[in-house]
């Protein structure tokens, strides 16, 4: 068994963008690979049909990665997306190329399919530097609620009361594994950068509208497959939503 020994936050976003290259270390090496604990709980449910294992300490590491070096290296002009960065950084190959679709385990959604789904919150915002506003969700929640039903992402703890009053149906606390399905099976799925949208890109998730923060280099962790929208979320106005909206249901 390989081991690697990895430095992050915690977060799902960066957990799932860790995934690629621990894939691609069983696949150059041919052998599971163990990796220490400091990873996402939620995002281990989704590897469970893959061989990746955890350990409160990994011994003599075959390879370090540490998302806050990843973070430098993309932001110093290598331009990679996070999931890239890793492979450059340890030389362990070629980077997989964008968009990245991984085997993640899935369980059945909470809801009907069809439906429109949104997620607009970010435990990494700072001062709406990733999230949008309320009321201009509340708007676009108005424009589509009639049919399909639009419902929010939350986690446990998420304030979506504005969203709810807006119209929107809260989907709260579920596994990332039958959220997966939610995405994959709804008609669009509308977010801010976070660790859902990480999980729509993961998830081979392209019925997607990202409002994408220009705080971020624009290589660093966006859905490829996704219509982007990259701006100051207060330069962001519903029009451009409501229009990305269209083009996205348009292609289908």
């Amino acid at each position: 068994m390989i081991s690697v020994q990895q430095k992050g936050s915690g977060l799902i976003g960066d957990s799932l963008s860790m995934v690629p290259f621990l894939a691609g270390v069983v696949e150059k090496h041919g052998e599971p690979v163990l990796v220490n604990e400091r990873f996402a709980p939620a995002v281990k449910e989704l590897l469970s049909e893959m061989p990746i294992h955890f350990s409160d300490q990994v011994e003599n590491p075959a390879y370090k990665i540490d998302v806050f070096q990843a973070f430098s290296h993309t932001h110093s002009g290598h331009n990679l997306h996070m999931a890239q960065a890793y492979f450059e950084m340890t030389r362990m190959g070629a980077a997989p190329q964008l968009p990245i679709t991984l085997p993640l385990a899935s369980t059945p959604s909470p809801v009907p399919s069809g439906g429109i789904v949104i997620s607009p919150l970010s435990v990494s915002d700072h001062g709406h530097n990733k999230c949008w506003f309320e009321d201009r969700w509340a708007a676009v929640i108005q424009a589509m609620r009639v049919s399909p039903p639009v419902y929010v992402l939350g986690g446990p703890g998420d304030n979506v009361d504005p969203y709810i009053e807006a119209g929107a149906i809260p989907i709260v606390g579920h596994p990332l594994t039958s959220v997966l399905s939610m995405l994959r099976e709804c008609r669009l799925f509308i977010s801010v950068d976070n660790g859902i949208s990480h999980l729509a890109h993961f998830g081979g998730v392209r019925h997607h509208v990202l409002l994408y923060p220009i705080c971020l280099n624009p290589h660093w962790v966006p859905n490829p497959g996704a219509k982007i929208i990259r701006n100051l979320p207060m330069n962001i106005e519903v029009p451009t939503v409501l229009a990305a909206v269209h083009e996205v249901l348009d292609r289908q």
